[in-house]
């Protein structure tokens, strides 16, 4: 067996990244991310119910599709309105509970101000600019931050 990527405190792996052009056909997609530049400054939200900085992002709707769902959940999440995010590419996850494979289409996109207006809601508590140049958090989403740094 390859060598993950990222492994966090759960055993979830991030296994892979994926460029545009290998659309995935052998697991799931339910799930679109945002990760947004500023520089070498990473957007992060702190979700409430797990404890942790993650990326902007989460579970497409029904009839909505990858990038549609990427667009509201960082609007939802952290009040970036951001239709210019791009396909990226995607990320390839074993996730432990319950065992399964599945992707996360992951969009990008780069801005030239730091997002300050936001506000808390039932699911995100913060925002911050982590800056890529140094050390992760110790309560970032390992699976996120790498999966990002991959298209730095």
């Amino acid at each position: 067996m390859n060598k993950p990527l990222a492994e966090d405190r759960q055993g979830n792996r991030l296994t892979a990244f994926f460029p545009p052009s290998t659309a995935p056909l052998d697991a799931p997609m339910p799930a679109a991310l945002a990760a947004v530049w500023h520089a070498r400054h990473l957007l992060l939200v702190f979700d409430r119910h797990r404890g942790q900085w993650e990326l902007p992002g989460g579970l497409i709707d029904p009839g909505e599709t990858p990038w549609q769902a990427a667009v509201r959940e960082l609007h939802e999440e952290s009040g970036l309105h951001l239709p210019t995010l791009a396909l990226a590419g995607y990320g390839h996850f074993h996730l432990t509970d319950p065992p399964r494979d599945e992707y996360a289409a992951l969009y990008t996109a780069r801005v030239t101000a730091r997002h300050s207006a936001f506000v808390p809601n039932e699911e995100i508590s913060a925002i911050r600019w982590w800056d890529s140049a140094t050390p992760t958090p110790h309560d970032a989403q390992v699976l996120d931050t790498t999966l990002a740094l991959h298209i730095r």
